[in-house]
């Protein structure tokens, strides 16, 4: 049933697809198709942790700006302390930039994840063995 096919084809991770690849039962065609699914597959989960690890900079940024919210917070009460509380207001700009930057590439990666996943999809409806 080629549906079943396609199925289990979809679910596995790039590393067991090329274990199909590898099968010398396989026609060329079928090899040249399985090997394209393992190199997008490949691409998306590179791309999924890209963005994880985006995720986790944000987080680290967001904690480090809190703590400069909280000193700057804590030291505009204090007189002869301008110097300082505009050094942690650049902090925070600065941060703030960063985070910007961050959630630019999140969206840049979901735009390029969504085009693989929409050429993996429709690769494999078309596979053929």
């Amino acid at each position: 049933n080629v549906y079943d096919q396609q199925t289990s084809v979809s679910s596995l991770t790039p590393d067991a697809i090329l274990v199909y690849v590898r099968n010398k039962t396989l026609s060329d065609a079928a090899r040249r198709q399985l090997q394209q699914v393992s190199d997008l597959k490949t691409q998306i989960v590179s791309l999924d942790a890209e963005k994880r690890a985006i995720d986790s900079d944000v987080q680290g940024i967001t904690r480090d700006e809190e703590r400069n919210r909280q000193n700057i917070a804590s030291l505009s009460a204090v007189s002869g302390q301008q110097q300082i509380v505009q050094e942690y207001a650049r902090r925070l700009s600065d941060q703030e930039t960063q985070i910007v930057k961050a959630r630019e590439r999140q969206t840049a990666l979901d735009a390029h994840r969504a085009q693989l996943q929409n050429q993996l999809n429709s690769l494999v409806d078309k596979l053929e063995f």
